[in-house]
């Protein structure tokens, strides 16, 4: 009999709280604008026990392989300094050290400079072939399973450091993940698992975090929650403030006796105190996210028919994931008329969904747009108003997705 319960990737089950539609992924660019294109389910749920967000069945992860080489993912980077001097106290003497995916390796090249150069990053037959490996593919290698049990997913020795950037989020089948990254690390080991923090988002409402290829949307709770269910002992989480959404670091060991990621017969009274008011917590933030996602969509309408009356064309800037979801989920595709951006890949190419026209930023200075949205990190905003200084110097105005409260 089919189990027709929603459940997350965790294998929790779940509750839908939000339903954004069928969309195509976001990276897999047009090159005809009425060109055929698959869509996938985006349902958001929250865990019934953990009050954990996640996607409800999202789609599996060789539907997430890029199409196109010259797709990137840049993550973060101004804090791995500071990141490795915090390592580099933990660890054991001579330390073997791994990387998951290729978005460690500048970590790992940091750790090299300090003088610990026996590093290397995971591999497994999976990813034999791929000149490389996206974190969808990695993180379905190290989730291998044999007949469904978990096992270590390579022949290599212990490790006594793991370091896995942006990865967990990805997880598509997430306890085996885990339970095989912790096969993988030594008794004494430590890990770092770096995921994006999205209580703003939840606090403001930005439905654009939305995404087929994150299955797992955390807080500071429900991250040290999910790491404790499956063997991991949560020794910090380390906080990097960014503009968009902070980024979490979880310093991790393995739990003695959990290892095979069982739950201990007992729990302090305190911590399930605590445990219980942080599900309270976030539920009330992720009630509000529920809550306001129509009347943002109707916002952003009613602006944009104001602004597209008093300014003509919209143009937004950002051709990237964020883009896309503030376009798709609030259907605005009929409000704007054009995608700015400056990567020559992209130009003359339509976005996933809407099939908006994508062209460079050379045309905020003819003229023909005068109102252009800005949908990437507002990390980047004084550096996109410094190089289209033109575009403003001619009557042309710039507004972020991410702070409508300057529209009131």
């Amino acid at each position: 009999m089919n189990d027709s319960t929603m459940r997350l990737v965790t294998k929790e089950e779940a509750e839908l709280i939000l339903d954004c539609g069928a969309h195509p992924v976001a990276h897999k660019f047009l090159q005809q604008q009425g060109a055929a294109e698959k869509t996938f389910s985006l349902r958001l749920g929250k865990g019934k026990h953990s009050g954990l967000v996640g996607l409800i069945e999202p789609p599996e992860w060789a539907e997430l392989t890029p199409i196109y080489e010259w797709i990137k993912c840049n993550e973060p980077e101004d804090h791995l300094d500071d990141l490795v001097e915090k390592l580099i106290p933990l660890m054991p003497d001579s330390p073997r050290i791994l990387g998951l995916s290729d978005k460690d390796s500048t970590t790992l090249h940091r750790l090299q400079n300090k003088g610990f150069l026996n590093t290397a990053l995971f591999h497994h037959p999976l990813l034999e072939g791929l000149t490389k490996p996206g974190v969808e593919v990695v993180q379905a290698a190290i989730s291998a399973t044999d007949n469904g049990a978990c096992h270590a997913p390579s022949d290599s020795p212990l490790y006594d450091v793991i370091i896995g950037r942006h990865i967990l989020e990805h997880t598509w089948d997430t306890q085996p993940f885990l339970q095989n990254l912790v096969s993988m690390l030594s008794d004494e080991g430590v890990a770092l698992l770096e995921v994006p923090d999205n209580e703003k988002a939840f606090k403001d409402a930005q439905h654009t975090i939305i995404w087929e290829e994150h299955s797992l949307y955390f807080t500071q709770a429900t991250l040290s929650g999910l790491l404790q269910e499956y063997g991991m002992q949560v020794e910090q989480i380390i906080r990097y403030p960014m503009a968009l959404e902070d980024i979490l670091v979880a310093v991790l060991r393995k739990s003695p006796g959990l290892a095979d990621g069982t739950k201990p017969l007992e729990e302090d009274a305190t911590k399930e105190k605590d445990s219980l008011k942080s599900v309270t917590e976030q539920a009330e933030l992720v009630a509000h996210f529920q809550q306001r996602f129509t009347p943002m969509k109707q916002f952003f309408h009613e602006k944009l028919r104001a602004y597209r009356a008093q300014y003509g064309d919209i143009a937004i800037l950002g051709a990237g994931h964020l883009g896309a979801a503030f376009v798709n989920y609030y259907a605005l595709g009929d409000v704007i008329d054009v995608v700015i951006d400056d990567d020559p890949n992209k130009q003359g190419m339509f976005m996933p969904g809407s099939h908006l026209p994508i062209i460079d930023s050379s045309k905020l200075r003819d003229g023909r747009y005068r109102f252009c949205l800005l949908t990437c990190n507002p990390w980047n905003n004084d550096k996109i108003a410094e190089r289209n200084r033109a575009f403003i110097e001619n009557g042309g105005v710039f507004l972020s997705i991410f702070q409508p409260e300057l529209w009131s």
